[in-house]
């Protein structure tokens, strides 16, 4: 149909859930008026968070804290979707068309599959490809530092599948919605009228790839 779908109920409920996470007193105040991964890891490693809902990429900031206390539980999750995380945001290893060595790297790929690596590289807090709970239940157990936290947290959920746009990308995408929620957030506009600015920005991206700009 080529139209945008934002201004529908799912679009409606996603800001409100998400906005009610931001819409604190003081939490987005500052330096935290924009929603910022790294600031919020930063903050929580340094002791001026509290509570913060990240990925793996935050134990390397606790490494750099061995005095704050912290421990960690599963994911919150949607009603709508139990049992599901956060989407992957993964390392890709591939095999390119015209390289020389495609034996080689294929080797190289076989031997970065294998029980053996994978398990390594999760006992050092590398989430592993395999659907292999034996691999899985190693995760973080080779991190001493972390001995006795609760990193297995991160295990317990599968992984959110994300849904491919046919021909926008990603970029463009998020830059009109992240736009619209942190204008939201920060009550510089209603959900309503956000929305609605963001699905006529989204319907002008649509028509104008159409048209090959």
């Amino acid at each position: 149909m080529n139209k945008s779908l934002l201004q529908n109920e799912s679009w409606k409920e996603a800001f409100q859930i998400w906005g009610s996470l931001f819409k604190i007193p003081g939490l987005t105040e500052g330096d935290y008026k924009v929603p910022n991964a790294g600031k919020n890891q930063k903050a929580f490693a340094e002791g001026t968070l509290a509570m913060a809902a990240s990925h793996s990429n935050l134990l390397n900031s606790l490494r750099q804290a061995p005095q704050l206390n912290w421990d960690m539980v599963v994911y919150p999750q949607h009603r709508k979707a139990p049992g599901i995380g956060q989407r992957l945001d993964a390392v890709i290893m591939s095999i390119t068309e015209p390289s020389k060595v495609k034996d080689a790297a294929f080797l190289v790929l076989d031997t970065a599959l294998s029980s053996e690596v994978q398990t390594e590289m999760t006992r050092n807090g590398r989430f592993t490809v395999l659907n292999d709970e034996k691999v899985k239940q190693e995760y973080g157990k080779g991190l001493e530092e972390f001995k006795g936290k609760n990193l297995l947290a991160m295990t317990k959920l599968k992984f959110a599948v994300m849904t491919p746009f046919n021909y926008l990308p990603d970029g463009d995408v998020d830059k009109i919605l992240s736009k619209a929620f942190n204008a939201y957030i920060v009550d510089e506009t209603d959900l309503n009228s956000g929305l609605r600015t963001a699905d006529e920005e989204m319907n002008k991206l649509i028509q104008d790839k159409l048209n090959g700009k």
